[in-house]
């Protein structure tokens, strides 16, 4: 959306064109089921957006839903299925509540702790249910691997870019970027 909005592009076709980028996308990673929920929770709420002004997001959620399970009922009982789920409609349920309490920290932290609590309050049950443990360094974990996630994505944009003009350079994104992901791999462990 930034990226459209800089170069110009109307928000209505920039939906278009990030809806048929979104389908390209979930074919190019084999469909995982957590890219197909994000997917058709992500075409529900842009095509939404082409048709009405206003669109609500437990209503995308549970599109998202009706349609896995449409093709796949055994998906209703799989942790993954349940886990995602669960932390994604705590998010649009709790996130509003929590952040309008919460200080105003600087550099989004204030958002960052909001979206992690509420998304561990949505797990809990699950994770209690399957592990029989609760663990809080995920909490504190998310600190880091929130901004990490986003920048090994920008980064990953910035070498698809640059990998068609300057293979040098995109191969310095590569090993930064590959530094990255093995920090956040890391991270996983410290929460085990």
């Amino acid at each position: 959306f930034f990226f459209f909005k800089i170069i110009k592009i109307p928000p209505r076709t920039s939906y278009i064109m990030i809806i048929f980028s979104l389908i390209f996308y979930a074919f190019l990673v084999e469909g995982r089921p957590s890219v197909i929920r994000a997917t058709i929770m992500a075409l529900a709420f842009l095509l939404g957006k082409l048709f009405w002004k206003d669109v609500n997001l437990i209503n995308t959620l549970s599109i998202s839903a009706f349609f896995l399970l449409l093709f796949n009922p055994s998906s209703l009982f799989s942790l993954g299925f349940q886990l995602t789920f669960a932390a994604t409609f705590s998010i649009i349920l709790f996130f509003p509540r929590i952040i309008k309490r919460m200080p105003r920290i600087p550099g989004k932290i204030s958002e960052i702790f909001a979206v992690s609590l509420t998304a561990q309050l949505g797990v809990l049950p699950f994770s209690v249910s399957a592990f029989y443990r609760i663990t809080f360094s995920s909490l504190i974990l998310n600190f880091a691997a929130i901004p990490m996630v986003a920048l090994i994505m920008t980064g990953g944009y910035f070498f698809l870019c640059l990998s068609l003009f300057s293979f040098p350079l995109a191969q310095i994104i590569a090993k930064a970027l590959s530094f990255c992901i093995h920090v956040l791999l890391l991270s996983t462990q410290i929460s085990d």
